[in-house]
């Protein structure tokens, strides 16, 4: 079995404790790779961790972020890692948020100003001190300039798929060279639950991930009944989000800008029978019960929307990877081997 470290830049690329509340693409990867029975410490990367620290790992996946996001707080160390490791064989970067372009527009504004690496907006990012040291501030930012070069290949490059939508879009928004390492994962058949008919009596209301993207008004004026947030308030957990979920007629998985992204949101709808409607343009790919828009899951009867329910959730089983197969791509993109493990389907 091998060993692995997950970190990266923002949270929850790095808190094993917040992922057991509200799972990001990290903490799956983190489950899967326990189940399969390696080693995984999920961790804050540190600055001051050395080659010969990290080489203990047959393994690191480091999440990326937008340099500029309020939520990259480990930022310096994760690049830190990244320099440390870029030629090692062992390294994989993790995209796990919508709209990968602003990784490399993040990226650019660094090469082209470096000062908005360490302005003083980002005091309380950890490593902050340390940048100020010019040798070090030198180094990281010369890892910022291999990233944002058009003929540098990146290391493997890892990121959450869903079952509609090929690689193209996220490289498309990579630098060049770096779409030659691009690995899209599905995992999703580990969370995934063949549900018995709820009795959980629906109320008469929609569950969605947001009130405020232009996509959700649009759709919010062609419906009748309320639109509700899946997570009303920060505190909100998985379990509870879930309960919401299964409580409502129907989910409303928000597209981005760049289209459809991964989201536990869908296979938590799924799960609870609940239909989902989001970019049919997309989700379309799959079969026709993904082909459904809000308003006319609104007016079926109950039966109907379980029915439609339960398609959706076949046609998603039998686009992505079962157990085995997905475990097998996790393992393909990060170069390591599981032995003497039999998956469980």
């Amino acid at each position: 079995m091998s060993r692995i470290l997950i970190t990266g830049m923002t949270s929850p690329q790095t808190s094993h404790a917040l992922n057991k509340k509200s799972l990001s693409f990290s903490g799956v990867i983190e489950n899967v790779l326990n189940d399969a029975g390696h080693t995984v410490s999920m961790c804050e990367p540190d600055m001051t961790w050395t080659k010969e620290n990290l080489d203990v790992y047959d393994s690191i996946i480091v999440g990326t972020a937008p340099l500029s996001s309020l939520s990259a707080n480990h930022a310096y160390g994760a690049l830190h890692i990244i320099d440390q490791m870029y030629d090692s064989g062992k390294l994989a970067l993790l995209i796990d948020a919508p709209q990968p372009s602003q990784i490399a527009v993040g990226l650019r504004s660094v090469k082209s100003k470096p000062e908005n690496l360490t302005k003083p907006f980002y005091v309380n990012r950890r490593g902050y001190q340390l940048m100020k040291d010019t040798k070090v501030s030198k180094r990281i930012l010369g890892t910022v300039d291999r990233l944002i070069d058009d003929n540098a290949q990146w290391p493997t490059v890892i990121y959450p798929s869903l079952p509609w939508k090929s690689a193209t879009s996220v490289i498309d928004d990579l630098p060049s060279k770096a779409g030659v390492s691009v690995n899209g994962i599905n995992l999703d058949a580990y969370m995934s639950k063949i549900q018995n008919p709820m009795d959980t009596p629906r109320e008469n209301r929609w569950a969605s991930d947001s009130i405020s993207s232009p996509w959700i008004k649009k759709i919010m004026n062609t419906l009748n009944t309320q639109v509700t947030l899946m997570k009303e308030h920060k505190g909100y957990s998985d379990a509870a989000v879930e309960e919401h979920i299964g409580k409502s007629i129907g989910s409303l998985i928000t597209p981005h800008r760049g289209g459809t992204w991964w989201s536990y949101r869908y296979v938590q709808s799924l799960n609870r029978l609940t239909p989902v409607a989001t970019d049919w343009q997309e989700s379309c790919n799959i079969g026709s019960s993904w082909n459904a828009i809000a308003a006319t899951i609104e007016h079926m009867e109950p039966g109907q929307r379980e029915e439609l329910a339960r398609a959706q959730q076949k046609e998603y089983l039998a686009s992505i990877p079962n157990k085995e197969e997905a475990l097998n791509d996790l393992h393909e993109a990060l170069n390591i081997t599981a032995k003497n493990r039999k998956v469980t389907a």
